[in-house]
């Protein structure tokens, strides 16, 4: 019988120390929220919404997120862009959109887009005026 007790007395202390383990070093590797926006930029019919989520202004490059509707239906694109240096074009890649019935858009997001000279930029529909970027 003291066999036992000694065991789960053990066996409790290391699940005590396991816990506080996990509590101490747990991190946020799972949490796919956002940072706060560099800038927010709505487009010009007010349908979408552009996020810079991240801006490197040394070299022009950044992380993007463009939430608006088609139809009824709501979706989020996210991917990774670059600046050329003359500010004449915006390159998107690595985009991702969600849900999974919208992934087809992320060929229409990737790619050159030209920046006219009053610094606004139109993907897909979706017009947006870059200007706070150029600040």
């Amino acid at each position: 019988m003291n066999m036992y007790k000694k065991f789960f007395s053990l066996f409790g202390a290391a699940l005590v120390i396991a816990a506080a383990v996990c509590t101490f070093t747990s991190c946020k590797s799972g949490d796919d929220s956002d940072p706060a926006p560099v800038a927010t930029i709505t487009s010009e019919d007010g349908s979408a919404t552009l996020a810079i989520l991240t801006l490197d202004k040394a070299t022009g490059t950044g992380t993007y997120k463009v939430t608006g509707k088609v139809g009824p239906a709501d979706f989020t694109a996210k991917g990774d862009f670059v600046l050329d240096a003359s500010g004449t074009k915006i390159t998107l890649k690595n985009t991702k959109v969600t849900p999974d019935a919208f992934a087809a858009m992320a060929a229409s997001f990737n790619g050159e887009h030209s920046i006219d000279a009053s610094k606004k930029v139109t993907v897909l529909a979706y017009t947006f005026n870059l200007t706070p970027l150029f600040a």
